[in-house]
């Protein structure tokens, strides 16, 4: 028969790998018959079944990985007949490079953020072995960088980090993969596999969203603010935008064209602010992706004149003295600024030519006759009386005084007497 053969190394789970050969025994003895029964024999590295003079040698993969190759071994598994003759038969195994086994984690997955986020990461554990016999591949540390990040292998251990930078233009659940392929002292090679989602960024609001304007009064030239506005967005087909519009504050309006608004103050609705009083004005905008910027401006109060109202002029004639002569009229104080109330107090005030009395919002002025006797007709003289407010603010009133044609006095002794006498006397006389 045949009693060697050969069988090389294979992997664990591959088909079956046999040596066959055949087997008989006889002996010239006339009485001897000897045989080989059937038989299955465990050896070394595998077995062998004999059936009916055939033998087949089937190679136990797992007992030889540790081969490298080229190597050999034998495994010689003994057959008995029945007269107890053995024959060997002798399997020669040659070995083969046998593929190193990778075993970890291999993927991970990341979500993308806004950069500056804390690190966004994935990990997992990598780790190789070898059964071939004085083979240690490693992997050593190291960093390596892909298209989206960077992973780093310190002692087996593995983490992958996201630059955010490089997703930023990802929408809300896209998908991106980024493969990183590390490599081991023998060549072997493992790629890590990161799936990145991406997320809504918000939108960037760039400008200026801030202004400040100073009240001034009713009718004057618009008091305004200025600044621009932009937005953009980093996922690849956002494209938002603010439209022109007009948007109505608490205290003025907006004006929004082409990224520049305009803010422009109502005076009318912040008359009643005093001096150094700030009030805000907030106008929200908003894009076409519903991103809202708010604009606010500051507006400062001035301390706003007081309106004084009424009749601050007349006019009297000269009459008489003893003659009374008067003129009357109102007078009122107001002030828009919120926290100011002034008043004119009750007072009687001395002029030039008369007095002037002022009681509630009611004024009178009288005439002094004595003091204008001297006008002649036609004549006319001014007298101004200032009234002061409890907040100092004047008013004057002002007066006109005509003259009239007054009447010569005569002096003197208007009467006399005499005694009649002769005709011949001296004359009799009265004087004055």
């Amino acid at each position: 028969g045949s009693f060697i053969g050969s069988v090389t190394e294979g992997n664990v789970g591959d088909a079956p790998v046999t040596a066959s050969g055949t087997l008989s025994i006889s002996d010239v003895d006339g009485d001897d018959n000897p045989t080989f029964a059937n038989t299955t024999e465990t050896g070394t590295y595998g077995s062998l079944e004999l059936v009916n003079g055939n033998w087949t040698y089937t190679l136990d993969q797992s007992a030889v990985q540790n081969l490298d190759a080229g190597d050999e071994v034998t495994d010689t598994v003994t057959l008995t007949a029945s007269d107890n003759t053995q024959q060997d038969i002798v399997i020669t195994i040659t070995g083969t490079d046998d593929l190193p086994e990778v075993t970890g984690s291999f993927t991970g997955s990341v979500t993308e953020g806004n950069v500056g986020d804390a690190p966004a990461t994935a990990t997992g554990t990598l780790a190789i072995s070898d059964v071939d016999d004085g083979d240690n591949p490693t992997f050593a540390n190291t960093t390596e960088t892909g298209t989206y990040g960077s992973i780093e292998l310190v002692d087996g251990d593995w983490t992958y980090t996201l630059d955010q930078d490089s997703v930023q233009d990802l929408d809300a659940g896209d998908q991106v993969t980024d493969t990183i392929t590390l490599s081991a002292s023998d060549g072997t090679q493992q790629a890590i596999v990161i799936t990145i989602t991406g997320s809504e960024d918000t939108p960037e609001v760039t400008g200026s969203f801030i202004g400040s304007v100073t009240e001034g009064n009713v009718g004057d030239a618009p008091v305004t603010a200025s600044g621009t506005l932009s937005i953009s967005d980093v996922d690849g087909d956002d494209n938002p935008t603010f439209a022109n519009t007009t948007e109505t504050g608490t205290y003025g309006s907006l004006e929004l064209v082409n990224g520049s608004w305009i803010y422009t103050l109502d005076q009318s609705a912040v008359q009643d602010l005093d001096g150094g009083d700030q009030v805000t004005d907030t106008i929200t905008l908003t894009a076409s992706d519903n991103t809202q910027q708010d604009i606010v401006i500051t507006i400062t109060g001035t301390d706003d004149a007081p309106e004084v109202s009424g009749e601050f002029v007349g006019s009297v004639t000269e009459g008489d003295e003893g003659d009374a002569v008067t003129a009357t009229g109102t007078i009122a104080l107001s002030d828009v600024d919120g926290d100011d109330n002034p008043t004119f107090a009750d007072v009687t005030q001395a002029g030039t030519y008369g007095s002037l009395e002022l009681v509630g919002e009611n004024w009178t002025y009288t005439l002094n006759q004595g003091s204008v006797q001297d006008l002649d007709a036609g004549d006319q003289v001014t007298d101004t009386i200032t009234l002061t407010a409890s907040d100092n603010t004047q008013q004057d009133i002002v007066i006109t005084i005509t003259g009239t044609d007054d009447l010569p006095e005569v002096t003197g002794n208007f009467t006399g007497s005499v005694t009649e006498g002769n005709e011949d006397d001296a004359p009799v006389t009265a004087t004055g």
